[in-house]
């Protein structure tokens, strides 16, 4: 053998050859990131085929003042498909008074007034 098939030379930089370690898998992982898409109705956001990879999917729809939201489900195997529409905070509703109503008032307090003198 002429020529040695391996070279053994000193170590000078301290230099490590690096561990490939693949990236491990998280579990459960589904609907961590969002990906999002302008629609114009319902059912163009029901149109949009559902990521396989569980990421959530959102749909707002400014038009109808509407958010839809997809996403894939590996316990069914389907995609969950909701709907999200504004609350409005619901204010009391304030009665006034009207004319009438102080009309008929006056009237029983003057009718108090006189059986009141009266007694006296």
């Amino acid at each position: 053998m002429a020529y040695p098939t391996t070279l053994n030379y000193p170590n000078y930089f301290n230099y490590q050859q690096p561990v490939y370690q693949p990236p491990q898998p998280s579990q459960n992982a589904q609907g961590l990131s969002l990906t999002s898409r302008l629609v114009s109705s319902r059912e163009e956001a029901g149109g949009v085929p559902a990521d396989f990879s569980g990421n959530l999917m959102v749909f707002p729809d400014i038009s109808h003042n509407r958010i839809y939201v997809k996403r894939w489900n590996y316990q069914t195997g389907a995609a969950e498909f909701m709907e999200f529409e504004p609350v409005s905070e619901k204010r009391e509703v304030i009665e006034y008074a009207t004319k009438d109503d102080i009309k008929r008032l006056e009237e029983e307090l003057s009718k108090l007034k006189g059986v009141s003198d009266d007694d006296e």
